[in-house]
């Protein structure tokens, strides 16, 4: 697994990569936000932050009490010397609500095409029972807060056809066209700008509509160009995050999971 280390890059850990549910009937939107199941605890503090008190970072699910989803990694960097640094990961986790919409809650078991999911800290993670352009079940066995789940998805993540500008004016903000011939496979697509202790993301656009997912000049005023340390490779500017998904919402015993696929692509660029 490749992990970003370095302390001016916000990591999302596992256990954080979900905003918690206000205790209420039903829990507050969470969301399928993008992240790298690393350890890395200022990156995991710092955007949790941002990604509390209404300030969403990823497009919210509202009134779902779990999300089951399988997310794939490509990160195509270019380091300091000017080499490309590229590669793919993919896993697939589960996330529960507490039984009052609040907290986290334990299933008995959750397995993906008959395989057991092991437990990290509050989400069930696995790299290994995913089968791309496959079908794929995800069984969920009832607990006494978390009802037996059974579903069926396609193996086959969205796919990114576009491209990042290696160089960003800030002044003029960053403008992404994330139509359906660029978003392909996808219901929904935005992107994320991370630089410093900074974090820009965009609107969430629907690639059948304009596609124009949009960061401004005003959210990157205080954005700054950082080097950060990808295992070995140095590399210099800010990290654009584009994230395409599909979600498909089903009820089982009166509440709603929500069935994400996505996929992430990362890319270093240089602010001017």
């Amino acid at each position: 697994m490749k992990k970003l280390a370095a302390a001016t890059l916000l990591f999302l850990s596992m256990a954080q990569a979900f905003t918690s549910c206000k205790k209420k009937k039903d829990p507050d939107p969470i969301s399928p936000i993008m992240y790298i199941p690393a350890t890395d605890g200022s990156r995991a503090q710092s955007l949790m932050g941002a990604n509390t008190g209404g300030n969403e970072l990823a497009a919210p699910l509202s009134n779902v009490w779990g999300i089951l989803m399988s997310t794939g990694f490509e990160f195509n960097l270019k380091d300091t010397s000017g080499q490309p640094y590229n590669g793919y990961q993919a896993w697939q986790e589960a996330f529960f609500c507490g039984p009052d919409g609040t907290g986290y809650a334990d299933a008995k078991a959750v397995s993906i095409n008959n395989t057991p999911i092991d437990k990290k800290g509050n989400i069930y993670f696995t790299e290994s029972a995913w089968r791309d352009a496959w079908l794929n079940h995800w069984e969920v066995t009832r607990s006494a807060n978390v009802p037996e789940v059974s579903q069926n998805t396609m193996g086959s993540l969205p796919y990114f056809a576009g491209t990042v500008p290696a160089q960003v004016v800030k002044a003029n903000g960053l403008t992404l066209y994330l139509g359906s011939n660029i978003a392909l496979g996808a219901d929904s697509a935005y992107f994320i700008m991370r630089g410093g202790s900074t974090i820009a993301r965009s609107n969430t656009v629907s690639p059948k509509g304009s596609g124009n997912a949009i960061i401004s000049a005003q959210q990157l005023s205080s954005m700054q160009n950082s080097y950060f340390t990808f295992e070995n490779h140095v590399c210099y500017g800010v990290l654009v995050d584009v994230v395409v998904y599909k979600d498909t919402i089903q009820t089982f015993e009166g509440k709603q999971f929500a069935f994400v696929t996505q996929r992430e692509i990362t890319k270093n660029v240089v602010l001017k």
